[in-house]
């Protein structure tokens, strides 16, 4: 059996990777970016949503993903969810703020890093209910409800779904018979955006 146990330095480098984040230096994205990166994310509906356990002392965090609806995404990527307030993913985003966000279609594919909060807010939840919220809860003022609301700070895409992209996975495929790693790579098919910058 394999121990998940971490020694204290790399505790301490998952901890801190986790309560800041480890993109300082990424540059900043321009509008354009920013822009195609919510254009794509704009394309799904479910989001697979993955909060973080705390963890007792000197273990590492433990993940928890489950899919969710997205019920709004605002232009600067920010993303708006409902759950039931005694959830497994409320609990978690009250202990550990930290969160990522991956969606994947056949083609194109995003994850994203950023922080999640709780928000008990009637008034939100009524700007962003839809019908399918109904099928569990009994409307906006459900005492049950509350919405999640998750910030990106980091968004990657990628995008093989033109034809340079169908090129780069015919290049991935030759390298993977020929053994050549030497696979290009257009910055069409694959970006990474700090979303956080102002």
């Amino acid at each position: 059996m394999t121990s998940q146990r971490t020694n204290q330095n790399d505790h301490d480098t998952t901890a801190a990777h986790f309560a800041e984040g480890d993109d300082a230096s990424l540059r900043e994205g321009t509008k354009d970016e920013k822009a195609r990166a919510v254009a794509l994310v704009r394309e799904f509906s479910i989001a697979l949503l993955t909060t973080f356990d705390p963890g007792p002392n000197g273990w590492a965090p433990k993940p928890h993903s489950r899919p969710m609806t997205m019920l709004r995404i605002d232009d600067d990527g920010t993303l708006y969810f409902v759950t039931a307030r005694e959830t497994v993913a409320t609990n978690r985003t009250k202990s550990r703020r930290r969160a990522l966000v991956t969606l994947q279609s056949n083609a194109r594919f995003a994850a994203m890093e950023g922080r999640i909060d709780v928000r008990d807010d009637n008034n939100l939840l009524r700007e962003i209910w839809t019908k399918g919220c109904d099928v569990f809860f009994d409307g906006p003022e459900d005492p049950r409800a509350v919405a999640l609301v998750f910030r990106p700070e980091k968004a990657e895409i990628w995008d093989t779904s033109n034809l340079k992209g169908l090129r780069f996975l015919f290049e991935a495929a030759k390298a993977l018979i020929t053994g050549d790693k030497g696979v290009e790579e257009h910055p069409d098919q694959h970006l990474v955006v700090n979303m956080a910058a102002k």
